[in-house]
């Protein structure tokens, strides 16, 4: 897509962070890099995902050229709201929805793509969980296969991590802290108190949930919030 600077600058605005500001033309987003953020593995990067599809991540579709230069790239645009609890409360149906991405992620894997940031801003809702803004994936074609998968799973893990367990009133220690009264079958599941690795979260979690007898977040939030309190008061 071409267009000018003045016409970019009239365009609806969506938001703007470390990396560019994007706007939205039609059902599009148009996501402009700031100079120093768009160096050429970046722009290698967003050509090659040009060519990608898949139910669960919005890559680019086209060049976004600026006043001639190019500037950054298209994607389609989503009128959705990130995930809330509510949205996510079900722990069966949520399990689900991350079993989806867990398989459609393969496509990353498949073709040496590696996840960027996977932050709570970046997802959307839409009876699925979709991951929009990829300009931080880059493509490591000379990097193993095996350590591009392991990388990625590690990353949606604490993705789905920080949607369901992670909120103000409840710190990623205190999950861990939490995770530490259950049985040995959890107890393998975290490592450090800032990082959770783990193979493939639909597997912990749906251990999670028989360990500990949930059926919804709000089950779980009543449980580790009374286990705050009474750590609090030992």
């Amino acid at each position: 897509m071409k267009i000018t600077q003045n016409q970019f600058n009239k365009l609806a605005y969506i938001n703007e962070g470390e990396e560019g500001i994007v706007r939205r033309k039609d059902g599009l987003a148009l996501k402009q890099m700031w100079k120093n953020e768009f160096p050429q593995y970046k722009k290698d990067s967003i050509d090659y995902q040009m060519d990608l599809i898949s139910d669960s991540f919005i890559f680019p579709i086209d060049r976004l050229y600026i006043s001639g230069l190019y500037a950054g790239y298209v994607q389609k645009f989503l009128d959705k709201s990130n995930p809330t609890l509510s949205d996510l409360n079900n722990l069966r149906t949520t399990l689900i929805l991350i079993r989806i991405v867990e398989k459609n992620i393969s496509v990353l894997n498949d073709n040496k793509i590696k996840a960027g940031d996977l932050l709570k801003r970046n997802c959307l809702f839409d009876n699925a969980i979709i991951i929009i803004d990829t300009s931080k994936f880059t493509y490591e074609k000379n990097r193993d296969s095996y350590e591009i998968m392991f990388h990625n799973i590690s990353k949606l893990s604490r993705l789905f991590t920080n949607l369901l367990f992670i909120q103000d009133d409840i710190p990623i220690n205190l999950f861990i802290d939490f995770l530490k009264t259950s049985e040995a079958t959890l107890k393998s599941y975290f490592r450090l108190v800032d990082t959770i690795d783990l193979e493939l979260f639909s597997q912990f979690l749906l251990t999670f949930m028989k360990e500990f007898n949930f059926q919804t977040i709000e089950e779980y939030r009543t449980k580790i919030l009374s286990f705050k309190k009474f750590d609090l008061n030992t």
